[in-house]
């Protein structure tokens, strides 16, 4: 299991897209079970970005 720490919401949140980006370009197909709800709005967010630019 891979822990992460970070001082505050952003952060965790723009390392937590960078770990999905990263196992997603390993596995293309990879299948992904998104949580709902407010908690990983800003994972989502960061991924829209990484995917815009």
């Amino acid at each position: 299991m891979l822990v992460i720490v970070k001082k505050n919401y952003e952060k965790l949140s723009i390392e937590a897209a960078k770990v999905v980006a990263d196992r997603l370009k390993k596995k293309p197909n990879l299948v992904l079970g998104l949580a709902t709800g407010s908690t990983p709005l800003g994972l989502y967010k960061e991924l829209i970005k990484m995917h815009k630019y």
